[in-house]
């Protein structure tokens, strides 16, 4: 980080004036800041791991339901979620042998969240589909149709507040805990 200084004070020599600037603690916020933004990691690849866990969780989730014969409800939505952020967590503190900091940490929870919401979306349009005759697509959507849309709306926020709260879990304490757990072992 290079600091010009364009006028000093009288009688005040340059080294001594740049080392007392070095000290103050404003600067070492500005310096550390400075190196944490140079360290940043790429949130998108570890977004596509949690795509993959996700994925990999529903398909597995689906082959369990298709020979047990249980229906789908919420809650194993919220299984796949924190199944793949509990993975998704682990593996970023593994190779990166610290915690996702706070700015990391909401912007892969905000990313992972909006990932999440697309392939439930595409999930459930293609399990409408596959599971759907021809003649009851349309009755499964005029179902839905049916229900007023702050409803809906409500739903969504609701459920996308959970699943941000999840994945804010399990990136932040859970993460911090593999740290310790993974610094204890010799």
């Amino acid at each position: 980080m290079c600091i010009r200084v364009i006028c000093l004070p009288i009688g005040v020599q340059p080294h001594w004036f740049m080392t007392s600037i070095k000290q103050t603690k404003i600067f070492q916020v500005i310096q550390s800041k400075a190196e944490m933004d140079s360290t940043q990691i790429d949130t998108r690849r570890y977004v596509l791991t949690y795509v993959a866990y996700y994925m990999l969780c529903a398909v597995l989730l689906v082959a369990v339901l298709a020979i047990s014969g249980m229906q789908l409800s919420y809650s194993l939505e919220l299984s796949m979620v924190l199944a793949s952020s509990l993975g998704l967590s682990s593996r970023f503190v593994k190779e990166n042998s610290r915690a996702p900091s706070l700015q990391e940490r909401r912007k892969l929870s905000l990313a992972c969240m909006f990932a999440s919401m697309v392939l439930s979306v595409l999930l459930s349009s293609v399990a409408i589909l596959f599971f759907s005759g021809p003649g009851q697509v349309g009755e499964n959507l005029s179902a839905f149709f049916a229900l007023p849309a702050f409803i809906w709306f409500a739903a969504f926020v609701f459920s996308m507040g959970i699943n941000y709260l999840t994945l804010n879990l399990a990136l932040g304490w859970f993460a911090r805990k593999t740290e310790a757990n993974l610094r204890a072992k010799p």
